[in-house]
């Protein structure tokens, strides 16, 4: 289907070379799965400054204490200063039901 739009798309804007389009790939993304990258990268910068892993909780904190000290530093107000991890902005459906087992386990 997205190969017909493609083609059609391409045809429109030339209809001489309208093959000769390359067809580049949309890579889709949620909100959770920028999210998840987020919290991925601020699980490294904290093993990197404190040379121990931490729990999403604590990392996701000392990584939005950390952002929001900077940007306040730069002159600019934080628009969003909750330091909170919120499992429902990172997982959906089982994801977040196994997030919630494993919890409650500990």
């Amino acid at each position: 289907m997205l190969n017909n739009v493609r083609r059609k798309l391409a045809k429109a804007i030339d209809p001489d070379k309208g093959n000769e389009y390359k067809f580049v790939e949309l890579k889709w993304t949620t909100v959770q799965n920028e999210n998840k990258r987020m919290l991925e990268e601020a699980h490294k910068r904290f093993y990197e400054a404190h040379e121990v892993k931490g729990t999403n909780d604590e990392v996701w904190k000392w990584d939005r204490e950390r952002i929001n000290s900077e940007l306040r530093k730069a002159g600019i107000e934080p628009s969003n200063t909750n330091t909170d991890f919120i499992p429902e902005h990172f997982f959906i459906g089982e994801e977040l039901e196994r997030y919630y087992k494993e919890k409650s386990r500990l």
